[in-house]
């Protein structure tokens, strides 16, 4: 019997280490869902890990839980978790050199309460480069505006090229559209029509013949948030495609 608690003891000890090790490994910070469609917020208060999670589905649908963790497990920490049985759980994979973390649901049902029809919690979560967080993504706009104003048009569209080919994947498609159509103006400005009509080409605007074929195809709330772009989109091809000297 003595040999058997040892073993159980021991066996306890290494259970406890592995979590703890796995803890450390889900090192603090911002991670984002691929398309700007989800953000994992994990910070250390009090010797303790805490998570925040919200993310985006279609048609103005969205998920938002937060709480603490143990391990690699998420949990959701509010009012509704002395009610349910078995609380919002997340399990939190990091990748082996801790810049992307793998999170998916334990407890479906109880996590669809923090989520609208359209949207999950579930995804790979990246921790963005330096260039690429939300507010280095602002730095890049300023910086393009004020070259744009100035009419260092050159200038002006490296900035929102390079972010458009390194940061890509951290921006949403509808703000990836607008870059593209200041991005398409900086060209034409620039001289350079036919990189003017490349960038805009690339728009989901740009398959649209019109606003009711644009309706047809998003739903209802992604349409509305979307038309100003796809009109500035389609504005934009007209005026590169009567500049003169275009081949």
């Amino acid at each position: 019997m003595k040999r058997w608690k040892e073993r159980a003891s021991a066996f306890m000890f290494a259970l406890t280490v592995g979590t703890a090790a796995m803890a450390e490994t889900i090192a603090p910070g911002d991670y984002i869902r691929p398309g700007d469609t989800g953000s994992l917020k994990i910070e250390r208060r009090s010797g303790q890990s805490w998570f925040s999670l919200t993310t985006s589905g279609t048609n103005g649908h969205g998920c938002d839980v937060s709480g603490r963790m143990v391990g690699d497990i998420a949990e959701y920490v509010g009012e509704l978790s002395n009610e349910q049985e078995h609380p919002c759980r997340l399990r939190l994979t990091p990748s082996g050199d801790g810049t992307q973390i793998d999170v998916q649901t334990v407890t479906e049902d109880a996590c669809r309460t923090f989520c609208g029809a359209r949207a999950g919690l579930d995804g790979d979560f990246r921790r963005p480069p330096k260039t690429c967080t939300r507010l280095a993504q602002r730095e890049t706009r300023n910086r393009f505006s004020a070259l744009y104003r100035s009419k260092h048009y050159r200038e002006a569209s490296a900035e929102l090229a390079t972010m458009l080919e390194v940061c890509g994947e951290y921006i949403d498609w509808v703000e990836t559209d607008r870059v593209r159509n200041d991005l398409a103006l900086a060209y034409l400005h620039g001289g350079s029509p036919e990189h003017c009509l490349r960038t805009l080409a690339k728009t989901a605007a740009a398959s649209d013949e019109s606003e009711a074929a644009l309706q047809e195809r998003l739903p209802p709330y992604d349409y509305e948030t979307y038309l100003p772009v796809a009109r500035a989109t389609w504005y934009n091809l007209r005026l590169c495609e009567r500049q003169p000297g275009r081949r």
